[in-house]
């Protein structure tokens, strides 16, 4: 079982990231506590093959569709996006996972979880960097950064 759930990994790693309790795709109705906690912790230590085929998967689905991504190669970009990856890879396979929130454009501007970007206001006009959290409900690991108006 283990081994089935390690190759789901590699084939779907984004959905895999996130799903590792109730994997749909191998039927099965229950897994063994144990397990999960075994693949848990294999994902985090051995995640270089997962973070490869995300970022594979990205290139391929995503960045496909950007004319100007395909027209100019850039390896300090391919880098800083194989970096993000890694690094969102790494904060989904937390137990519990940690969490990114992005502020609400026209919504009130919230000095407790964002940072103002250039001038001041009080509502959201441009999201400019996400809020990091420990895991849903938890800390605030570091703010985040808007524009308000």
């Amino acid at each position: 079982m283990l081994g089935s759930l390690w190759s789901l990994c590699l084939e779907d790693p984004f959905t895999s990231a996130f799903n590792i309790d109730q994997p749909k795709e191998t039927k099965l109705k229950q897994l063994p506590e144990n397990l999960i906690v075994e693949l848990k912790q294999r994902r985090r230590i051995e995640y270089t093959e997962c973070v490869k085929s995300a970022t594979q998967k990205f290139k391929e689905i995503v960045l496909v569709k950007n004319p100007k991504y395909q027209s100019k190669k850039v390896p300090a970009v391919d880098a800083y996006i194989d970096k993000c990856i890694e690094l969102f890879w790494l904060m989904s396979v937390q137990d519990p996972p940690m969490v990114i929130r992005w502020p609400k454009a026209d919504s009130p501007f919230d000095g407790d979880n964002y940072k103002e970007y250039c001038r001041k206001g009080r509502k959201v006009k441009i999201a400019v960097w996400p809020a990091v959290y420990l895991h849903e409900k938890g800390a605030l690991m570091n703010k985040g950064f808007a524009m308000p108006y």
